[in-house]
């Protein structure tokens, strides 16, 4: 299906990418993606803040260049806070870093507090800034706000008309704590309408979008996007289908990433190297001793020169008066910096080498410090695999123009499928204006057909069922939006409630993941356990939204859930400690679930059987076969954890009970019964939901 636009079309609807350093904004203007420049005339904005004595706000360069005279009055980095909780452990040693203030609040009295919070508390943060002889306290949200506000304004100036619809991106492995946060910044910013979209997928938008203009698209290509930002690090795979009919197809088909990794790192290791140094040539001089104000100009002195080694193979750090009359003047090598930063290069590296396990179907484990496992990163012929499926590797991040990172990427995949036709600080922002475009209509794209997005959910969406096992509901990677429907079941004769636990994780178990929403649902008509029809629906829209819905088929009653993101509790810290610890988690829980599918099969049989004996006729008999009964309920009420072996063996012991019922049963009614509906679970029971009596 063509469209061929003759009028060269503007769209109201502008993309931005908010990033931890700098961010950028985009618009489908007169025909064409267009990068607006903001009021300063620069193509790419600072993602700093800074406050005046007066109660000014500026932001962007503006800003930047305060941070030497005023740096507890500017603020930066805040995508590494929104969403987050003070006592995050990733967050510790960047707060002693920043100049300015940062404190833990607590919400319910609205003000300060020095006591810790709970490890799953979020949303706690306050950024402490002096404004006006008055102490001011704002939260991470309102500073994003702010700088998506000044890119709003810009992109008005451009178009000429107020905007109020946009995409903004975030990193493909933020939470919904933190994309809500993001959505939430917009509104302040001014937004109405707002889509969320992950920065890897946005850059393989525009990747694809010059590609359909430059009439190119014509296969099936699949693409690998390196994301390396200044403060978070992406890495997707996606699927193009070539044009047809009915569009263009773009599927993400694995996503991984650290969202507390990026050159803002580098920059930190490069300073404390040139500090270390400094302190060694002045043994005199203490650490607490220098300024603020002087460790900013050697971090910015270092950021340079970070920069600088992306085009020259050394530079020269040099900061005068440093401390007092003593000042610093060190050669820098390439080399030099690529030993000081390896070890993020080589987590990075191993982001991508799962992220390569993830397409071939293999699940990739993580060392607490970011890596592969040996086990994993053994898996040479799976990665191999999904390598050989690779056709392309957009690069694209400002920090990708490190040259080690792309020598270590031409390293796993060839330099004949690196890519570099996007524009790193820019393909993000330009992606996003595409897909704004595109949703919002109105507008002709001039492209030979419109590209359809199919993005996916990062982590398995379960129940709790019995024994604590997590039943998946939708499976990771899912492509959403999404809805998917199980049938379960009662687990007690005549129960009127149930209680649905939602989880969200990769553990087989519920107890390695995370909580994240809970219901009741009453009314239930009275039945023998097994007998009630309970579909538990789970439907996740565009932006990531789950709502669950559960209702009794008998009795028609429902109730629904909308996992709002601020309820849903999964920080990066625990998504990377469920990917660090499930190889550990996995035996485990495998036995676990053997366990307790074998001990619902006893279960089931004995309840049976129980129901059957009562129709013995031989009151010998029956009499024998209730003592046995009795004592296997006793067994099982004082073993309720017992192994996948013992319940084998006691369920065996009740084939034979079962084989007496059967004989007498046969000899006093025509046709005996059927055997055969014994030995198995109860319909459903393998995943009723764990039940909870409703007061």
């Amino acid at each position: 299906m063509s469209s061929q636009n003759t009028s060269k079309e503007t769209s109201k609807a502008i993309g931005i990418d908010l990033g931890t350093t700098y961010s950028c904004v985009c618009a489908y203007r007169n025909g064409e993606l267009e990068v607006i420049s903001n009021e300063e005339g620069a193509r790419i904005t600072p993602s700093i803040v800074a406050f005046d004595d007066e109660g000014n706000i500026v932001i962007g360069t503006a800003a930047e260049h305060r941070l030497t005279s005023n740096p507890d009055k500017v603020v930066y980095d805040v995508k590494r806070l929104i969403g987050r909780g003070y006592d995050s452990p990733v967050l510790e040693s960047s707060i002693k870093k920043w100049p300015f203030r940062v404190v833990r609040w607590d919400n319910d009295r609205n003000s300060t507090t020095d006591r810790p919070a709970k490890s799953d508390a979020v949303d706690n943060i306050r950024i402490e800034i002096m404004k006006g002889g008055k102490v001011m306290h704002y939260d991470p949200m309102e500073i994003s706000g702010y700088v998506l506000g000044f890119l709003k304004r810009a992109a008005e100036a451009v178009l000429n008309s107020g905007v109020t619809t946009a995409v903004i991106t975030v990193p493909a492995h933020f939470n919904d704590n933190q994309k809500e946060k993001t959505k939430m910044a917009a509104e302040i910013a001014g937004f109405k309408n707002v889509r969320l979209l992950n920065e890897p997928t946005a850059a393989a938008l525009s990747y694809a979008y010059d590609k359909m203009r430059r009439k190119e698209a014509n296969k099936e290509e699949t693409v690998l996007v390196f994301d390396l930002g200044g403060g978070t690090f992406d890495v997707s795979i996606l699927k193009f289908e070539p044009p047809s009919e009915s569009g263009a197809i773009a599927e993400v088909l694995n996503t991984e990433g650290d969202t507390f990794l990026g050159g803002v790192d580098f920059d930190n290791v490069l300073f404390e190297h040139c500090l270390a140094l400094f302190l060694k040539q002045n043994p005199s001089v203490k650490k607490e001793e220098i300024k603020d104000r002087a460790k900013r100009r050697l971090r910015m002195a270092c950021e340079k020169a970070k920069r600088n080694l992306s085009a020259m193979n050394s530079t020269t750090i040099e900061i005068e008066c440093l401390h007092s009359d003593l000042g610093l003047c060190t050669s820098i090598t390439r080399a030099l910096f690529n030993s000081l930063c390896m070890k993020y290069f080589r987590r990075c590296m191993d982001r991508v080498k799962g992220c390569l396990l993830g397409l071939a179907k293999v699940k990739p484990d993580y060392t607490s410090e970011g890596f592969l496992t040996a086990a994993s990163a053994a898996n040479t012929s799976a990665i191999n695999d999904a390598i050989a499926q690779v056709d392309r590797v957009i690069v694209v991040g400002g920090s990708s123009r490190i040259v080690k990172i792309r020598e270590m990427l031409a390293e796993i995949f060839g330099e004949h499928k690196l890519d570099f036709s996007v524009h790193p600080d820019e393909a993000i922002a330009r992606g996003a204006a595409y897909q704004a475009a595109l949703i919002s209509g109105g507008t002709s794209l001039d492209v030979e057909c419109p590209l359809l997005l199919l993005d996916t959910v990062p982590l398995n969406i379960s129940i709790e069922t019995l024994g604590g096992v997590a039943t998946n509901i939708i499976k990771k990677n899912t492509v959403i939006p999404t809805a998917k429907t199980e049938v379960f079941s009662t687990a007690s004769d005549n129960q009127t409630s149930v209680t649905i636990n939602i989880y969200e994780g990769l553990g087989e178990m519920v107890e390695h993941n995370n909580l994240i929403g809970s219901f009741n649902l009453c009314g239930i008509t009275p039945a023998r356990r097994g007998m009630p029809q309970i579909e538990v629906t789970c439907d996740v829209d565009n932006n990531g939204i789950l709502v669950v819905t559960a209702r009794e088929k008998g009795s028609n009653k429902s109730e629904k859930l909308t996992v709002s993101n601020s309820n849903r509790k999964t920080t990066p810290e625990q998504l990377e400690e469920m990917h660090k610890k499930h190889k550990e988690f996995e035996e485990a829980d495998r036995k676990k679930k053997e366990n307790v599918s074998a001990k619902i099969e006893y279960e089931a049989m004995l309840y049976q059987l129980n129901e059957k004996v009562a129709e013995v006729p031989d009151q010998n008999v029956k009499s024998s076969l209730e003592t046995s009964l009795k004592q296997h309920q006793e067994w099982l009420d004082a073993h309720p954890n017992a192994d996948k072996d013992e319940y084998v063996t006691k369920k065996d012991e009740l084939m034979g009970l079962l084989q007496q019922v059967a004989g007498s049963a046969q000899g006093a009614a025509p046709g005996g019964f059927d055997a055969s509906n014994f030995g198995g679970a109860p319909p459903h029971s393998t995943t009723e939901p764990k039940v909870d009596e409703v007061d």
